[in-house]
Order: structure tokens, then C-alpha cells, then sequence
């Protein structure tokens, strides 16, 4: 499952995908991302401002709510493009039977991420540490909440599937499944949206107008190796 397989994947279904499908799609959702976390700074520098606090965690969950079906919906156009399955349409994803378990996954998302923002920021701020030691604590912060978010991100995948199979899993139910697919793939998972850095400068540095084209590059590539986390697990099963 290497990282360079998910990339040229991503790469020959984004061709066969129209720009205007994508594109602003993906500004949206750099964006998106981006306002939550720059009030967050805002909001932990100095004294906690709750107000700001609540604004960035609401944000969040919007963020993360529309991101997942961002995901959702390049892996349809994914399964258009290779397997002629029907065109998808957006707000298809954001049906009312995946809303909830979708908003569910956004709730924790934005938990995880805004308290360890808090947290890290209160740290950072902190007169009484050292700055080793607050370097330190942020930093194993920020290692535990990439471990949590990576274990956790198959869920919009699994919850796309069951919801399409039929299944009568529940939210918890598509976690714990996620927890278990990623056990031994995080390094790769990991080492995949590493491999995307020099895109994710290159948007930064355009102030987000790259994202037209990282951002639905890189969740083509997140819903191939998850189609090869399902391919692995067919193989081992049979």
C-alpha cells in the first residue's frame, strides 16, 4: 500500500473527473478548515475567550461535517470513473440517513482537534514552563491527536458502505471498525498525506487558490487506499 500507488491513482481518476465537479469543491474546503482554526488561536490566546471558543468548536463541526462529505463525495465520482458506477451528486451525500452518523463523526472530530488546540495554546502561553517543556507537551499533543484522528479515519468510508449495503451498524459500530482497519496502516496512512506536503505548501503559499486542485487530489487518494484496505482484507479473508 504505497503511497506513490494511492497518488497515481488519484491522479488518472481526477482526469476523467469534470474541474467544475471538483474545483470548487475543494476551495470550499480549504476554507472551511482554515476560519475555525484561525479563531481558535484568537480564542485560547491570553485569557480563554468561551465565546470565540464556542464560535471555532460550532465552525469545527461544520468544517469537518462538509470535509467527510467531501470525501464521500470524490469516492463516488471514484466508483463513476472506474466502474461506471451512477454519477453522483453532492447533496446526495448529505442525505438525511448520513447526516446524523456524519455529524456524529464531526462532534468527535472537533472535539479531539479544539480541546488539544486549547490545551496546546494555554501551554504555549505558559510564563512558568520552560520552553522545552512546552515544546515538548505540545508536540506529544499534537502526536496523540494525529494517532486518534488517523485510527478514526475510515469512519465516513464505512459509514458510505453500510448505509449502501444495508447495514444496520451504528455509529460506534463503523469507529470501532475503523480502529481495527487502521491497526498496522497507520505509518502508511500517515506517510500518504505526508507525501502531499509540497502541495499543501504550495496552497498555503497561493493563500488557499491551490486547494482547487490538493484538495480533491488528495481525498482521491485517501479513497483509494481505503478501496485497498478492502482489497487487503478480501485477500486475508479468503
Amino acid at each position: 500500500m504505497k503511497a506513490a500507488d494511492c497518488r497515481a491513482a488519484a491522479r488518472e481518476d481526477l482526469k476523467k473527473i469534470p474541474a467544475k465537479v471538483y474545483a470548487p469543491l475543494g476551495l470550499l474546503a480549504c476554507y472551511l478548515t482554515a476560519i475555525p482554526n484561525v479563531i481558535g488561536i484568537y480564542a485560547s490566546a491570553g485569557d480563554v475567550n468561551w465565546g470565540l471558543t464556542i464560535l471555532a468548536f460550532a465552525l469545527a463541526l461544520l468544517a469537518y461535517l462538509y470535509q467527510a462529505a467531501f470525501m464521500l463525495y470524490l469516492k463516488r465520482w471514484r466508483a463513476h470513473v472506474k466502474i461506471g458506477a451512477v454519477k453522483p451528486t453532492f447533496w446526495e451525500v448529505l442525505s438525511s440517513k448520513r447526516i446524523p452518523r456524519l455529524l456524529e463523526y464531526a462532534v468527535l472530530q472537533s472535539v479531539l482537534t479544539q480541546s488539544v488546540d486549547v490545551v496546546s495554546m494555554r501551554v504555549m502561553t505558559d510564563g512558568k514552563m520552560t520552553s522545552g517543556l512546552r515544546f515538548s507537551i505540545t508536540t506529544l499533543l499534537a502526536i496523540i491527536l494525529i494517532w486518534f484522528l488517523m485510527r478514526l479515519s475510515q469512519v465516513p468510508y464505512l459509514i458510505d458502505d453500510d448505509l449502501l449495503e444495508g447495514n444496520r451498524n451504528g455509529f460506534f459500530d463503523e469507529v470501532n471498525e475503523s480502529w481495527r482497519l487502521m491497526k498496522g496502516r497507520c505509518w502508511s496512512f500517515f506517510f500518504l498525506n505526508l507525501s502531499f506536503l509540497g502541495w499543501i505548501i504550495l496552497q498555503n503559499v497561493t493563500g488557499g487558490l491551490a486547494s482547487f486542485f490538493v484538495q480533491p487530489y488528495l481525498a482521491l487518494a485517501c479513497a483509494e487506499f481505503y478501496s485497498q484496505i478492502l482489497e487487503d482484507e478480501h485477500i486475508f479473508d479468503r
